[in-house]
């Protein structure tokens, strides 16, 4: 029983996360600039299954200075090559608020803790139910 009310509450917990990261990508979207950025180089990771590569991005910001970003995302093969040309969104005011112009760029984390969550909340609310309803 204890298994189940914390899997109900680890899954609750990662409904309210994706959530919160749902909403300040929204805010990101509706405050955000977007500019167009192209890969200078290709940082090599050391993963559990071999090297992997994160590009580092290069763009100018709204007072035309140079900036640099480099994705958190490794992948093997690269996801990208040296001078491909992506659109980036960043926040003015907040440094370091930036992302890939994309669906799974913008929304990755919320994406990921509505599938790990909803599983959980079936296991541990269902068992629950079943207690209510049926009893043992």
């Amino acid at each position: 029983m204890i298994l189940y009310g914390l899997l109900l509450i680890m899954g609750m917990a990662l409904i309210v996360l994706a959530f919160v990261k749902f909403q300040k990508t929204k805010a990101l979207i509706n405050v955000g600039i977007v500019t167009e950025a192209s890969v200078t180089s290709l940082e090599e990771v050391d993963t559990a299954d071999g090297i992997a590569y994160k590009p580092v991005f290069s763009y100018q910001d709204s007072d035309e200075k140079e900036r640099t970003y480099m994705s958190p995302v490794a992948s093997f093969p690269a996801d990208f090559e040296v001078g491909d040309r992506v659109q980036l969104i960043y926040d003015p005011d907040t440094d370091g608020n930036i992302r890939l112009l994309s669906y799974w760029g913008l929304f990755r984390w919320t994406i990921i803790g509505l599938a790990v969550s909803i599983p959980l909340l079936v296991i541990g609310g269902g068992y629950f139910l079943y207690l209510r309803n049926f009893g043992l």
